[in-house]
């Protein structure tokens, strides 16, 4: 089961590694690319690919949990409202993402957040500029 039932929003920030601007030869954008997820699902749950799509890709991420409401944070304010953190699958209907440059047509189907499996709260994690993931596809190590 996901770590988090129903959250209110999920923001995701896209192009914000320079080594995957590099990687998929794109310029680095000069404002952040922002996008959303509408659902979420368990980390270990079956995933349907949509009828409208044949080109799905993946791209594990680092997930940060806000834990309190704010508008207008000053930066050396941010780390008071995270929560936690946790992984989040980045699932992507590639054809449909470049089919005209809309981000959310190929990235918000309800089945292409999966995260978890749980939420480390801040505290636990002394650096997280300092963390290693992978991302196995079928046993298979896809990522690192």
């Amino acid at each position: 089961m996901a770590p988090l039932v129903s959250p209110e929003q999920i923001v995701c920030v896209g192009l914000n590694y320079l080594d995957h601007c590099k990687e998929a030869d794109l310029d680095v954008p000069k404002y952040q690319v922002v996008f959303f997820k509408f659902a979420i699902i368990g980390e270990r749950d079956s995933m349907e690919i949509p009828n409208n799509s044949n080109r799905v890709d993946y791209e594990e991420e680092f997930a940060v949990v806000i834990g309190k409401e704010g508008k207008y944070i000053q930066e050396e304010e941010a780390d008071n409202y995270i929560f936690g953190s946790t992984i989040m699958n980045d699932v992507s209907a590639r054809d449909q993402r470049f089919f005209d440059g809309q981000w959310s047509r190929g990235k918000s189907a309800d089945i292409f957040a999966p995260i978890g499996p749980s939420i480390v709260t801040k505290n636990e994690i002394s650096d997280p500029h300092n963390l290693n993931f992978s991302l196995k596809l079928n046993n298979a190590v896809m990522q690192e």
